[in-house]
């Protein structure tokens, strides 16, 4: 096994600890920083000890079974943790009624800022959990596995319920995930002439990334939405151009409160964008 091999999946997990790595030395949590930075090395390390495992196994496909298996329950526990909200549009909708049963029966007690760095919770945290069960299975239906037609149903009906709970919960990053991955993957499988997945999965996933997208409508989630307010947080920064509101997310969100520019204050704390929170 060569480093070219690990390059697709150190490039990513490398940028992602140099990023932390950056954000914790200007961090005012530095408590939550560290143990977020801390997740990120030990998720590259046991990514690229799983990548090479799952390469030098002569049959992986149990491996990946079982782990859209753990993923698809791991759905269920963050859905029964996080509530209603997980869900969006008319898809969502028809899935709070399906699931309500469990609604509350699991509870995080801990503050967000700890909740989100030691569990996925939340809609986003039910779109990564989607998308591994869609690459894992749908790795395995393309693999020449011999063994696979004996479970290619299986694998089609796990990677469907996996896509319409990433359709649901309208997350704009594991919609737009889901478009670039299939992308990637036609691209790798173009040599082998499997320019079908390249020519049709991949426009395809991106309809169905803009309808999730879309799907959110006017909403504070919504990628409109969000642009609404980004527009009124830039035409409050008019105000104080070279200085910013002033350091300390608690600081900007008072201003935001005061001007009245704020759609949601019970749920909308800070910008949701990097930059402009940066600014501010």
């Amino acid at each position: 096994m060569s480093w070219h091999s690990l390059l697709p999946l150190a490039l990513p997990c490398g940028l992602l600890i140099v990023g932390g790595a950056i954000g914790y030395l200007f961090t005012l949590n530095a408590s939550v920083a560290g143990e977020r930075l801390l997740g990120l090395v030990l998720t590259s390390v046991l990514a690229a000890v799983a990548l090479v495992a799952i390469q030098r196994s002569e049959r992986p496909g149990s491996v990946l079974v079982a782990v859209s298996l753990v993923a698809l329950l791991s759905a269920v526990w963050v859905i029964a943790a996080t509530g209603p909200d997980v869900f969006r549009g008319p898809v969502g909708r028809v899935l709070q009624l399906v699931f309500r049963p469990i609604f509350g029966l699991v509870r995080v007690t801990d503050p967000i800022e700890v909740a989100n760095t030691r569990f996925i919770v939340g809609y986003n945290g039910l779109a990564d959990l989607s998308l591994v069960t869609i690459f894992c299975c749908g790795g395995l239906l393309l693999a020449p596995d011999p063994a696979r037609p004996r479970y290619s149903r299986a694998l089609i009906g796990m990677a469907a319920v996996a896509l319409v709970l990433l359709v649901a919960t309208g997350a704009r990053g594991g919609l737009t995930g889901l478009a670039a991955g299939i992308c990637a993957v036609g691209l790798y499988a173009w040599p082998r002439r499997l320019m079908l997945l390249a020519l049709v999965a991949a426009p395809l996933a991106l309809v169905v990334a803009a309808v999730g997208i879309l799907d959110k409508g006017l909403e504070f989630s919504s990628t409109t939405g969000r642009l609404t307010y980004w527009g009124d947080l830039a035409r409050l920064l008019v105000e104080y151009p070279l200085t910013g509101l002033g350091l300390g997310l608690d600081t900007a969100f008072r201003a935001t409160l005061q001007y009245e520019i704020n759609p949601d204050p019970e749920r909308i704390f800070y910008a949701h964008n990097t930059f402009v929170q940066s600014y501010l």
